[in-house]
């Protein structure tokens, strides 16, 4: 048998936010929203799986989000 596995790459909502260039604010926003789907571990920890990230911005959703980056203070 010769089944090929998908490796998931796991990532942060900073590395989300680095990414696309908006708030991490907005990338939880858009998680409860449905827009983003993410990965659930232990107690409220999430992830999200970078092909899904990357399938967000080629079907234009961060440019769609049409929210400037808000400063982390």
């Amino acid at each position: 048998m010769n089944s090929r596995r998908r490796v998931t790459r796991l990532i942060t909502a900073d590395e989300v936010s680095e990414d696309l260039g908006i708030s991490r604010k907005l990338v939880y926003r858009l998680a409860r929203e449905g827009a983003l789907r993410v990965v659930r571990l232990a107690g409220r920890t999430i992830r999200f799986d970078r092909a899904e990230v990357d399938l967000f911005v080629r079907r234009g959703g961060a440019a769609r989000s049409g929210q400037p980056r808000e400063s982390a203070q």
